[in-house]
Formats: structure tokens, sequence, C-alpha cells
């Protein structure tokens, strides 16, 4: 059996990722793009958008792989799903 889940661009859920919300006008236009993520622990990492998510009922507009946490000073368990946490967009290259 194949546990490999693939996100909205191909990858695999296990690389360290972004979704951006469907909410957002631009999310097809960046996906696979690169974002500068700023978080309330003081944390700053660039990110690729691997994923379009989560859902307007959420009331999120980020989403982050597992992966993607420990890149922003988290682990599955210490993540505050209540955080506000910003992302500009940079690019297709991570350097903008």
């Amino acid at each position: 059996m194949d546990r490999t889940h693939r996100t909205a661009s191909g990858a695999s859920t296990s690389e360290p990722g972004i979704s951006i919300s469907e909410a957002a006008p631009w999310r097809y236009q960046t996906l696979g793009g690169y974002w500068r993520v700023h978080m309330p622990n003081g944390r700053t990492a660039i990110l690729r958008q691997t994923d379009i998510g989560p859902a307007r009922w959420t009331g999120r507009m980020l989403d982050f792989t597992y992966t993607a946490l420990q890149q922003l000073g988290y682990t599955e368990g210490s993540f505050p799903t209540d955080a506000v946490a910003s992302a500009e967009y940079i690019g297709r290259t991570p350097n903008g």
C-alpha cells in the first residue's frame, strides 16, 4: 500500500511546505513559489508553497506541513493553533 500523500503541486507531504488559503485570490499563481514566513515566536523561514488550503470555513489563511514546523521552531505537539503568522511572497526562487 502506497502511503505517500501528494499536494496540489505534486510534492510529498513529507517535504517542508506551506499551503495558502483557497480564499486568497493569488493562490494558483503562487503555487510552487516561495514565501517568507514570520511566526510569533520570532522565527522566520522560507517555504515553498506546495498546496492550496486550508478551507475557507477554518478561518485560517496558512497551513504548514509537519516538517516545516521544525524550521519554524515548533513540533506537531507544540504548535499554537491560534498563532497568527504572516507571510510574504518572494518569487519563483527562494532568493526572490
